[in-house]
C-alpha cells in the first residue's frame, strides 16, 4: 500500500513521518532526486524497477503527479514543499532554477530525509540510498547525521547523464584526452558554453560530487555504452577498492509494457488526440519535435522552426507547451496561419504529450530533440532516429554521442553555434536528410539494430540481467 505523506522539515515529526504499512524487511530503499522532470522521472521509473523486487522504496521530493502515485503503489511517496527562489536571476531558463539556487534551497530540508532513515532503521536491516548525483550535498549531511546507520558503502549515486557525459567531464576537467575507440576525439564540445550558469562554478562542483561517491547507478545500458562505462569506472584514486567505484549501467528504465509490446497505456491510446492522429499516418512519415519541459525557444527561433517544418514537407507533430505565468517570451508561438496551413499532415500539441508512446508508434520516423539523457534512452530504446538540437547541460555531451559515436541521428544545431538562430533552410535540411535520404535510412537501420539488441537484454518485468545483480548487490 503506498504511503503519501506531505511535510516539511517542520512538521514531519509532528505527523509521524509515516513510512508506509510496510511490515519489517531486510533492506529499505531512499530515494533522494533533484527536483526537476527530468531527474524526477527517471527515478521514478526506477524506483518502479526496485519496488518490482518487493523491495519497499521510500521517495522523498516535491510533489509529485497523483497519476504517479496511483501507478506506483509499492514506492512510498514522502513530499517536501520547496519555496523556489523568486529571482529569475537565479534560474538557468525561465522554467528551471539554476543548480546553486535548487540544491541550496534542498539543503535547507535534510531533516524529513534524516528523520524517516532513523525511523526505516526500526525496521529493516539495511537502508541504501540513492541520490542524485546533484544532490550530493544533501546525502553527505544525511550520511555524517546518520553515521551510525548508514556507512558509505550504502549510498549510491544516479547520474542523470550518459556514462559518456561523465566520462568525458572528468576527462575535460583533469586536461586529459577523450578517447573515442581508443583515440583521441579531435573535436569536443566547450563545457563552458554547454552550462550557461553566471557565476557558478559547474567544475567544482561536479569535481566535489565525484569524490564524494564513486558508486553510480545509471540509466543506460552496456550495449549502448559499454566503453564508456568500463572508461568512466577507472579509478582516479588507486587506493580506492573496487566496491567503492562500482558502476551499475541498469538502463533503460522504460515500462516493459511499451518496450517489448511497442504499445502504451490503452486509456491514453484511446484518449490522446495525438496518438488517435497517428494510427492514420504511414510508417516511419512523421517527425516528432520536443525539446523538453524546461527548454525555451525564442519567439524567432520558433518562427524558423514553423517554417522550416512547412518547406520540408513532412508530417509531423510538435509539442509546445504552454507558457507558465511569467515564462511566455512575446510571440512565441508559431506564425498565425501556419496551423492552417499544415493541418493535413501536421499537429502541433500545446500541453503534455505522451512522448515515449509517440516515439514507439509505427508512425514515427525521426525525433527532433533538444538530446536530453532520458529522451535519447527512449529514442534508442524504440529506434527512432534523432535530429539533434542540444541546448545546455549535458545535451551538447549526448548529441555529439548519438551523432558521432552511436551513429543514430545527425546534427541540426551545433553546439558551437551557442544560441544562435537556426535558419529554416537549415532545419528543412536536417529534416528532408533524417526523413528522406540515403543518409537517413542507414542511420534509421543502425538505430533499429541498436533498439532491436536493448530490446532482447530485457525481460518481462522490464529489468535486465544487470539490474537482477544490482538488487543481490544490494540485498545481500
Amino acid at each position: 500500500m503506498s504511503s503519501n505523506t506531505n511535510y516539511t522539515s517542520q512538521n514531519f515529526a509532528q505527523n509521524g513521518g509515516a513510512i508506509g504499512t510496510t511490515s519489517s524487511c531486510r533492506v529499505a530503499v531512499v530515494m533522494i532526486p533533484y527536483p526537476d522532470h527530468g531527474h524526477l522521472n527517471q527515478l521514478l521509473h526506477l524506483s518502479r524497477l526496485i519496488s518490482s523486487y518487493n523491495i519497499p522504496v521510500h521517495f522523498v521530493s516535491i510533489p509529485v503527479a497523483p497519476a504517479w502515485k496511483s501507478v506506483h503503489s509499492n514506492v512510498h511517496f514522502h513530499d517536501i514543499c520547496i519555496p523556489f527562489p523568486v529571482s529569475r536571476t537565479k534560474f538557468i531558463s525561465p522554467k528551471i532554477p539554476s543548480f546553486e539556487a535548487m540544491v541550496s534551497v534542498v539543503s535547507l530540508h535534510c531533516e524529513p530525509i534524516i528523520t524517516l532513515v532513523e525511523k526505516l532503521s526500526n525496521a529493516t536491516e539495511r537502508i541504501i540510498v540513492i541520490h542524485d548525483s546533484l544532490m550530493f550535498n544533501v546525502a553527505k549531511m544525511v550520511l555524517a547525521t546518520c553515521s551510525t546507520l548508514l556507512t558509505k558503502q550504502d549510498i549510491y549515486s544516479f547520474t542523470a547523464s550518459s556514462a559518456f557525459d561523465y566520462y568525458a567531464n572528468r576527462q575535460l576537467f583533469n586536461g586529459k584526452p577523450i578517447l573515442i575507440d581508443g583515440e583521441p576525439a579531435k573535436i569536443f564540445p566547450s563545457v563552458r558554453k554547454t552550462v550557461p550558469v553566471p557565476g557558478f562554478d559547474f567544475k567544482k562542483f561536479l569535481e566535489e560530487s565525484y569524490a564524494f561517491n564513486h558508486k553510480n547507478v545509471l540509466n543506460t545500458s552496456r550495449l549502448i555504452e559499454g566503453g564508456f562505462i568500463d572508461l568512466m569506472a577507472k579509478k582516479i584514486d588507486a587506493n580506492e577498492s573496487d566496491e567503492e567505484n562500482e558502476k551499475w549501467a541498469i538502463g533503460p528504465w522504460i515500462p516493459s509494457q511499451i518496450l517489448l509490446t511497442g504499445e502504451g497505456n490503452t486509456i491514453a491510446r484511446n484518449r490522446d488526440k495525438c496518438l488517435e492522429w497517428l494510427e492514420k499516418q504511414s510508417q516511419n512519415s512523421v517527425l516528432f519535435v520536443c525539446f523538453g519541459t524546461t527548454s525555451t525557444l525564442s519567439a524567432e527561433q520558433i518562427k524558423e522552426i514553423a517554417v522550416g517544418l512547412e518547406i520540408s514537407g513532412y508530417s509531423f507533430i510538435w509539442v509546445i507547451p504552454e507558457p507558465e505565468d511569467g515564462d511566455a517570451k512575446d510571440g512565441a508561438v508559431p506564425p498565425q496561419d501556419f496551423e492552417e496551413i499544415v493541418h493535413q499532415r501536421g499537429m502541433i500539441v500545446r500541453d503534455w504529450a505522451p512522448q515515449l508512446e509517440i516515439l514507439c508508434h509505427s508512425s514515427t520516423g525521426g525525433f527532433v530533440s533538444h538530446c536530453g539523457w532520458n529522451s535519447c534512452m527512449e529514442s534508442i530504446s524504440m529506434g527512432v532516429p534523432m535530429a539533434a538540437w542540444p541546448m545546455q547541460t549535458d545535451q551538447p555531451m549526448n548529441a555529439f554521442l548519438i551523432t558521432q559515436v552511436l551513429k543514430v541521428g545527425l546534427m541540426v544545431r551545433d553546439w558551437e553555434n551557442g544560441y544562435g538562430l537556426v535558419k529554416s533552410s537549415a532545419i528543412a535540411k536536417a529534416v528532408r536528410r533524417l526523413m528522406g535520404s540515403d543518409e537517413g535510412n542507414k542511420i534509421r537501420r543502425r538505430a533499429k539494430e541498436l533498439s532491436d539488441a536493448v530490446k532482447g537484454s530485457i525481460k518481462g518485468n522490464g529489468a535486465t540481467e544487470e539490474m537482477d545483480r544490482f538488487i543481490a548487490h544490494i540485498t545481500r
